[in-house]
């Protein structure tokens, strides 16, 4: 290449994020120079949601890496899409465009598990919680967080495969916090 050429590190940008959280960890975009000379360049972000530290940079080869933070203040759930351009006007590639995304999901539901509780399918509180954590989990849909309180849990069995038995059994896609 005659001159200075911008290239973009291959980083997937596309960040998720469940609420009730309210921050995206931080991701990275990589830019240096593939060309001859030394480029200098600028970013820019075309949505509000997205900030890119530092917004400039100098590469004569070496790999610059510059930090993406997703700010999704006041934002609903949905998939939110945006373009980071870099541009050198000595480059002879004079703008580099990457496409980014950002998912926000609606909050995980949760269903409750007390020694206490009152045994109240769909188990949606700490007052109706179910008495056995494998009826939380089984009546738990898909990215259900199942909570459990303190307590002993001494009652039921499941029966695995045949012949293999536990006191709870994970078969579907939920996660179990105490």
């Amino acid at each position: 290449f005659p001159g200075p050429v911008i290239e973009l590190g291959d980083q997937e940008l596309h960040p998720v994020l469940c609420l009730p959280e309210t921050s995206v960890p931080d991701q990275y975009l990589s830019v240096r120079n593939i060309g001859v000379g030394s480029l200098d360049y600028m970013i820019a972000s075309d949505v509000p949601w997205l900030t890119v530290t530092p917004a400039s940079g100098s590469s004569s080869g070496g790999r610059n890496y510059h930090i993406l933070s997703f700010v999704p203040c006041g934002m609903s759930t949905g998939s939110f899409v945006g373009t980071i351009t870099v541009s050198a006007h000595d480059a002879c590639n004079p703008a580099v465009s990457r496409g980014v995304a950002m998912t926000i999901r609606p909050p995980s539901p949760t269903t409750y598990v007390s020694p206490g509780g009152g045994h109240v399918f769909p188990f949606t509180n700490w007052s109706d919680a179910a008495t056995n954590i494998q009826a939380a989990i089984d009546a738990a849909a898909p990215g259900t967080l199942v909570l459990v309180t303190n307590g002993v849990y001494d009652a039921g069995i499941v029966v695995i495969d045949g012949n293999m038995t536990n006191r709870i059994a994970i078969t579907n896609d939920v996660t179990v916090q105490s």
